[in-house]
């Protein structure tokens, strides 16, 4: 579906992850129902979601298997 851009470095990762993170508590605050079905919610199935979402995007993802980059050699003369 989605396709793992190699041009994204550290940064807009990491602000891709708040952002997500951010929307996920503004939702939490205004709807008192979707707050309280997640204090009522086992933590075991969000470690559980955590993990397949994890291993999922490992398997999807080449950024995850990109080689390092060979080292530059000097020629000799």
């Amino acid at each position: 579906m989605f396709k793992c851009n190699t041009k994204m470095d550290h940064g807009l990762v990491a602000s891709v992850k708040f952002a997500t993170a951010a929307f996920v508590i503004i939702v939490l605050k205004l709807w008192d129902g979707a707050m309280a079905w997640v204090h009522n919610t086992n933590i075991w199935w969000f470690v559980g979601a955590f993990v397949v979402f994890v291993v999922v995007a490992g398997m999807k993802c080449e950024c995850f298997h990109c080689k390092p980059k060979a080292k530059a050699t000097k020629k000799k003369k």
